[in-house]
């Protein structure tokens, strides 16, 4: 302990700028929890669509959407998931989000929780990654 006490001593600019780091680190993770829907992988999905039932909305194009989709799921526009959720209320049902590569759905996941969806998650790597495990798309 006396060893640390002596570097930070010594080291006031490395101590702050350490400090200030992961202050940040931490702040981002906070916000993103509060922001976005928990990430779940591809086989976390199946085991909930096999468990659950849960609405599952992917926020992609239509063209895309029509060209393969998660079986079981409806095309939500980000512009408009706010009005499908609520024409289609989750109730206790858990929602995943879903887009091309992931990147998108976290930010929309806050949009479901206001209107009305108390379990949000979000696939991690979107249609890419549920491809990439092999899982099958629905077309249409």
């Amino acid at each position: 302990m006396a060893q640390l006490l002596e570097f930070a001593g010594n080291h006031p600019v490395r101590i702050g700028a350490f400090v200030l780091f992961a202050s940040l680190l931490l702040a981002l993770e906070l916000w993103r929890m509060r922001q976005g829907g928990s990430k779940i992988s591809p086989m976390k999905v199946v085991s909930l669509i096999n468990q659950d039932q849960p609405v599952i909305l992917d926020l992609r194009a239509k063209a895309d959407y029509e060209r393969g989709h998660i079986a079981a799921a409806r095309h939500a526009p980000p512009s408009q998931l706010p009005q499908v959720i609520r024409q289609h209320p989750p109730g206790d049902r858990p929602v995943i989000l879903y887009c091309g590569n992931g990147m998108q759905a976290g930010g929309f996941a806050a949009k479901a929780r206001e209107a009305g969806a108390k379990e949000v998650y979000v696939l991690q790597g979107g249609v890419a990654a549920w491809q990439e495990a092999n899982l099958p798309l629905e077309r249409g």
